[in-house]
């Protein structure tokens, strides 16, 4: 994907399981500072999702829930 943008930041919020301990379920927002009219979210959420190699290794071991949010920049 091709796209600029200004600035990113990602907010996670996370519930943690005591016995046993563990992740259960991981929520995160992706903000994407740009004017970019290329930038296509349910793409990059996409792509993310099925190719992110951290995002597969944690979604082994609990549920991923999250969304893309564009700001203009």
């Amino acid at each position: 994907m091709n796209f600029k943008y200004t600035n990113a930041e990602i907010v996670v919020n996370a519930t943690r399981l005591e016995k046993p301990p563990r992740m259960d379920e991981i929520n995160y927002e992706l903000r994407i500072y740009s004017n970019d009219n290329n930038l296509n979210i349910d793409l990059l959420k996409k792509n993310i999702e099925n190719f992110g190699t951290i995002f597969n290794t944690v979604k082994l071991s609990c549920s991923i829930i999250g969304e893309i949010k564009i700001i203009s920049s």
